[in-house]
């Protein structure tokens, strides 16, 4: 109901939780691991673009942009380069520019 003001409960931090594990799992498609992080991004067909700005990784401030192309060729790039997988190892420092092209299906 708009005006509403809505009852936040102590402890209950599963919903934010659960809400970032959605965007971290399945849009942006981050797969954490002992070795770094893997990417499979997921873009709804309503949505060409995403930002992630400021993420907080180990020693590493991430900046994740994911764009919608019309290339059928996906690309992973990080500081501007682009790698071969799709994947940021666990050593990184400093701040990470990630561009992800995903390719219209």
């Amino acid at each position: 109901k708009e005006g509403t003001e809505w009852f936040c409960a102590d402890r209950q931090t599963w919903s934010a939780t659960a809400y970032l594990s959605m965007i971290f799992k399945n849009i942006l498609g981050m797969s954490f691991s002992e070795e770094g992080i893997n990417f499979k991004p997921f873009l709804p067909k309503t949505i060409d673009n995403i930002e992630l700005l400021g993420l907080r990784y180990r020693d590493a401030t991430l900046n994740i942009s994911i764009n919608r192309s019309n290339s059928t060729t996906e690309y992973f790039y990080t500081n501007g380069d682009e790698k071969i997988d799709f994947f940021l190892p666990k050593d990184v420092r400093g701040n990470i520019n990630v561009e992800i092209k995903v390719s219209k299906k």
